[in-house]
């Protein structure tokens, strides 16, 4: 299974208006409700943030995987959030992010798919080139391609 197949193109968005993190959540959050892939903005938020204190989620180069697995969220959901500007997100080299992956899982059926989709992407996100591509597109199209 690719990230292709994880991923639908209504849930790949650009933004050029996000300044930093809690406003990319937000935002990624706002899209999941209206979607009906959450049911409570505010506690997924939370779970996102839960996660966050493990540890960063920010991959390096560029990219961020923040990932949930609560009991607000009704279907598993990869959403890509590619940023015109980079915005500031702890990650191992202390980088600015521009492409957020973030994963949303049920609490019910967490590990097997949440840990299925982040082995997907981090697969893919060793290639500098991959990251290159996506760095570089400008519409759903040329995302859903390069993945």
């Amino acid at each position: 299974m690719s990230i292709k197949e994880l991923v639908d193109k209504k849930d790949i968005i650009f933004s050029d208006e996000i300044t930093d993190k809690k406003d990319a959540l937000y935002f990624l959050a706002n899209h999941l409700y209206t979607n009906k892939v959450i049911t409570d903005i505010d506690e997924f938020i939370k779970e996102v943030y839960r996660r966050e204190e493990v540890g960063p989620t920010g991959f390096g180069k560029g990219v961020a995987i923040p990932h949930a697995k609560s009991n607000v969220v009704n279907e598993t959901n990869l959403t890509i959030l590619k940023l015109d500007k980079a915005i500031k997100w702890e990650s191992i080299d202390s980088g600015d992010v521009n492409i957020i992956f973030l994963i949303s899982v049920p609490e019910k059926n967490a590990n097997q798919n949440h840990l299925r989709m982040l082995s997907k992407i981090a697969e893919r996100l060793v290639d500098d080139e991959f990251i290159s591509d996506l760095l570089k597109s400008n519409t759903s199209e040329e995302i859903l391609k390069i993945l």
